[in-house]
């Protein structure tokens, strides 16, 4: 019986291994993304987000997004005095939604 070596049978296991870890690494993003498409086409998230930031639509913020408002002037208006009233961002609900639809339970 011929001898062999045994050095290229563990580099070839070896890669076997790395394109079953890639595989399962892409399979894993292909279906993620596909869910993520399912949820953005869904438009589960749409009011709770537009509820959520509906504040950048107006006035100052506004001139904030668009760079209108200088970083010199943003730090004299906080250094006035800037006191913000603390709002739910409902991030627990958010989750909820991205999670169900994900994982395929019921909403």
């Amino acid at each position: 019986m011929p001898k062999t070596d045994p050095v290229p049978m563990m580099l070839w296991l070896r890669e076997a291994q790395a394109m079953r870890v890639r595989h399962g690494i892409f399979t894993g993003l292909a279906s993620l993304a596909s869910d993520l498409l399912l949820i953005a086409e869904d438009g589960a998230l749409e009011a709770p987000l537009r509820e959520r930031y509906a504040a950048w639509d107006l006035g100052e913020a506004k001139k904030l997004l668009a760079g209108e408002v200088s970083l010199p002037e943003i730090e004299r208006r906080v250094s006035a005095g800037v006191n913000p009233e603390p709002r739910s961002g409902k991030q627990e609900l958010l989750e909820n939604i991205v999670n169900q639809s994900i994982w395929g339970t019921e909403r």
